[in-house]
């Protein structure tokens, strides 16, 4: 009797078929430097398609500073270029080329409001959480346009969810206006100044816009410029 063969079959490899770089408002954080949201849309082995917010893992908002993009690129989907776990548009590629590619993408940012013509999807900050900390909070930054959370509070109260009897409550700041990201900013100050720990959910999602997303809202065109 021969012994079972033990060795499991190669795992497909994820195909990055499109990348795009938002580039927020200026007055986004303290810093006034350049901030992004850096989207990759991935097919799988499945035939799915994905579209990652790079650093959406984080407990902060991903609103990423040029290197962190890179940073985060390095420390995972360029590795996985290197054995072939990960493709772009369904080809090998080495992790210089591909990070190369990316910091292309960087250079040529759109505005959230063109994202979403483009692809389909908006970017938005979601906020969940409970009241009681937050109120009577006074920001810690002098440049935040809310002294207190309850002037932020009255600024979007008609735009708030509010959930167990007044207790808590869920925002979604859409960047696609001007004043979101800044707002998202100050907003994501107050929670953690609140250490609510668990008790609060900040996320960057990418919702469908009302129009619905185009006929072909994703090219596998990535590497058509520089062939």
């Amino acid at each position: 009797m021969q012994p079972a063969d033990s060795r499991q079959a190669p795992l497909l490899p994820d195909n990055e078929i499109q990348q795009a770089a938002i580039l927020l408002p200026d007055d986004t954080t303290i810093c006034g430097d350049a901030r992004y949201v850096a989207v990759a849309w991935t097919l799988h082995p499945s035939n799915d398609t994905t579209a990652q917010v790079l650093g959406s893992q984080r407990r902060c908002l991903p609103f990423l500073a040029r290197y962190e993009v890179v940073d985060l690129l390095c420390q995972d989907r360029a590795m996985r270029t290197v054995d072939g776990g990960l493709l772009v548009d369904g080809c090998l590629v080495t992790p210089e080329n591909y990070l190369a590619q990316w910091r292309r993408t960087l250079g040529r940012p759109v505005s959230a409001a063109l994202f979403a013509r483009q692809f389909g999807v908006y970017p938005a900050a979601v906020f969940n959480a409970p009241l009681a900390p937050l109120r009577g909070q006074r920001s810690s930054w002098s440049s935040s346009p809310f002294e207190r959370f309850d002037d932020l509070e009255a600024r979007y109260a008609s735009r708030m969810r509010y959930r167990e009897g007044h207790r808590a409550f869920e925002l979604v700041l859409d960047l696609r206006e001007s004043t979101a990201p800044r707002d998202a900013f100050y907003l994501e100050s107050f929670v953690f100044a609140a250490d609510l720990g668990d008790a609060a959910r900040i996320e960057l999602q990418l919702l469908p816009t009302e129009e619905g997303a185009p006929a072909h809202p994703v090219q596998p065109t990535l590497f058509a410029e520089a062939a």
